[in-house]
C-alpha cells in the first residue's frame, strides 16, 4: 500500500514538472517573436500594440493591466465556417 502512495506522488510530481515546463517554453516561444504577425500566428501568444510595452509578444495570460491595457492587446481567435461538406472522390 505504501508503495502505491510513493508511486502516486512520483507521478504527480512528474506531471507538475511537465506542465510547468510547457508553460515556461510557451512564454519563451512568444518572446522570440519579433513582429505582431509572427506573434499572433504562434499558438497561445498575444501582441501588445502599446509602444511603451516592454515585451510586446507574451503568453496571452501573462499580460496584466500594468504591462498592457486590455484594449491594446491583439489576440485574434481563429474560426472557420463549413460552407459545403462533400466526400472527396478519386474521379
Amino acid at each position: 500500500m505504501r508503495r502505491r502512495g510513493v508511486l502516486a506522488v512520483a507521478v504527480a510530481v512528474m506531471v507538475v514538472t511537465v506542465v510547468c515546463g510547457e508553460e515556461q517554453n510557451q512564454g519563451q516561444e512568444c518572446k522570440a517573436q519579433r513582429t505582431c504577425a509572427q506573434c499572433i500566428q504562434t499558438a497561445g501568444c498575444a501582441w501588445c500594440i502599446n509602444p511603451k510595452s516592454g515585451e510586446h509578444c507574451q503568453s496571452a495570460q501573462d499580460f496584466t493591466k500594468a504591462t498592457c491595457s486590455i484594449s491594446d492587446i491583439q489576440n485574434p481567435k481563429n474560426a472557420f465556417q463549413l460552407v459545403q461538406d462533400e466526400e472527396l472522390t478519386g474521379e
